[in-house]
């Protein structure tokens, strides 16, 4: 999986006015994020509890109507049901950096 190519993935959904320059400050190492996701990421999309349910973009006529049969079978409910492990679950979250402690 490329995931596992990359030494670090950054997600930064709806950042805002200054999420420009955050985000520069993070890739150019000026500050160390952290962060935890608010929601959960599949590996593929077929794993998403939605999936199955969801239209398929090579119909238009699909795409009209959408049917909720999921129930309450959605995010982690979904993944429980269908024995899934997400690739990185709700609350993952890591520091891009090491700490230490001494003379305790």
């Amino acid at each position: 999986d490329w995931i596992d190519q990359v030494p670090a993935a950054l997600h930064a959904f709806y950042p805002g006015q200054n999420g420009g320059q955050a985000l520069a400050e993070i890739l150019l190492g000026k500050v160390n994020p952290s962060a935890k996701l608010p929601i959960s990421i599949e590996r593929n999309i077929e794993d998403n509890p939605i999936y199955a349910t969801f239209p398929k973009f090579d119909n238009q006529e699909t795409l009209a109507e959408m049917s909720y049969k999921d129930d309450l079978f959605l995010g982690y409910r979904g993944y429980e049901k269908k024995g899934i492990k997400p690739l990185s679950p709700f609350g993952y979250g890591l520091s891009y950096t090491t700490f230490g402690y001494s003379n305790i």
